[in-house]
Formats: structure tokens, sequence, C-alpha cells
């Protein structure tokens, strides 16, 4: 829900700016050296987040009741994977990872929830 965004910018001690889209919101927790995106829709429900930065946050904080969920996957796939993007995709969650030191970007998002008007790809 959108109270989350709020106790997130609390946990990550960061600064919040809100960018209110048709049918959805971004909200942008900038914090030193990284940049949380969270989408949340009409409804006050997050369907996706994006992050960037020199160090990936914690996830577990961001994926809320997903995070089991995304956890039991990425132990079952193969984490010898040799290229720089690793994509999980669970029942409810798609998760994207990729970069290289000081410059980890990823995003997760809801597939059901994705409002009419965006993209996977739009997600960053």
């Amino acid at each position: 829900m959108e109270d989350s965004v709020k106790r997130d910018q609390l946990t990550f001690r960061g600064n919040r700016h809100s960018t209110v889209k048709d049918t959805f919101t971004i909200h942008e927790i900038s914090l030193s050296g990284r940049l949380i995106k969270e989408y949340v829709n009409r409804d006050g429900i997050v369907f996706a987040v994006a992050w960037r930065g020199i160090s990936q946050p914690d996830l577990a904080v961001l994926f809320g009741s997903y995070y089991q969920e995304y956890l039991s996957e990425t132990s079952r796939q193969n984490q010898n994977q040799r290229n720089s993007l690793r994509m999980t995709k669970t029942k409810n969650v798609t998760v994207e990872r990729h970069g290289h030191m000081r410059d980890i970007r990823g995003k997760a998002y809801l597939s059901r929830l994705l409002p009419a008007n965006i993209t996977p790809e739009e997600i960053q």
C-alpha cells in the first residue's frame, strides 16, 4: 500500500519527491548514491519498484510480502549465470537486476497490477 512508501522513506532515510501521472504516481526516494522509485496505482497499491545506485537497497524492505516468494525462486535458479542481467519470475512478481560495481540497477513489478498505460520497459 502507499503507506509503505512513507515507511520506506523513513527506513532508507531518504528524501521523497512524487510525480502524478494519469493512472499512477511515482514516488522517488533519493539517498546518498541511490535512487529508489515506487510506482503506486490509483488504489494506493505499489505495483512496481525500481532502483539504481552504488549498491542494491534492502530488497526485503522494498518487496515486502513478496520477498520470500522471490527468495524461494532465486534459490532454485542457477546462480552461476555469467551474464550481467539476472531475471527472476515468480507467480506474482518479476524481478530484473543488472549492473556492475557502483552502478547497480533493478526493478520488480506485479504484472497483474500494471496499469494499461505503462509497460514493464517503462519502469526504471
